[in-house]
């Protein structure tokens, strides 16, 4: 082998393990804090008629159901649109299914005199998980919430970008903060949530002189201020919302 070929060989290694590190620094990969790893495929959606979302999930020793219509030209506008890094820019609050979804939850909370923010955010701990790569075949596809919603599944970023969405929108309308979280070692990353209220205790992070209480999205059984054991010690990002 000659040496230009040695030397091309080199390259290209050392590039693909920088792509690697770009990929854990951006949040292409992601952890499973405990939650189910379905492997399913991204199934393409009819441009026309619409999509039933059903959701079914445990608080409190109660099984509740979620069931909605998604217009399917709805999915495909933002199924369509570039994805970028831009994490903040994937929060929908406004979008009305979203706050049709927030004001449903919030009206079911209410009526139990569970706390909004716990109750809501059991319903997205109980999205189901699976990775990009697993879901989609690409190593990075954010979701913009209504795309979660109709694929029934979606990694740590996709339950963060969905939970501040129904936390900000106008029936909840909370103060929240996406928490992009990377080990100092550069090894694999996660995405939170935090929120800004009152009556909360455990971690929290600060961000233009508020207290952003940690919400762990992706896996069921997290209060609000926990933060599991295997994220402890990361480097954490506040992406303002």
């Amino acid at each position: 082998m000659g040496t230009n070929a040695v030397i091309a060989i080199v390259v290209a290694i050392f590039l693909a393990l920088v792509m690697v590190g770009a990929a854990a620094s951006q949040g292409w990969i992601h952890l499973n804090l405990g939650g189910s790893n379905d492997n399913q495929n991204h199934n393409p959606i009819s441009t026309v008629g619409n999509s039933t979302i059903t959701f079914s999930w445990s608080y409190m020793g109660t099984e509740w159901t979620l069931t909605e219509t998604v217009a399917n030209a709805s999915y495909i506008s933002y199924h369509d649109l570039p994805k970028t890094y831009d994490y903040p820019s994937y929060v929908t609050k406004n979008d009305a299914i979203i706050v049709n979804i927030a004001a449903e939850l919030k009206s079911d909370a209410e009526t139990r005199g569970y706390n909004n923010a716990q109750f809501i955010l059991s319903f997205v701990q109980n999205v189901p998980y699976g990775t990009d790569e697993n879901t989609t075949g690409l190593s990075n596809y954010p979701r913009y919430p209504v795309e979660t919603l109709v694929d029934h599944i979606g990694d740590c970023k996709d339950h963060s970008f969905l939970y501040v969405s129904l936390m900000e929108s106008q029936p909840v309308n909370v103060s929240m903060v996406l928490l992009q979280l990377m080990p100092s070692n550069g090894g694999v990353g996660h995405m939170a949530a935090g929120i800004w209220a009152s009556g909360y205790t455990g971690t929290y992070f600060q961000y233009d002189g508020r207290d952003y209480f940690y919400c762990e999205t992706t896996s069921p059984g997290w209060r609000i201020g926990q933060m599991p054991p295997q994220v402890e010690g990361y480097d954490v990002t506040v992406l303002w919302v």
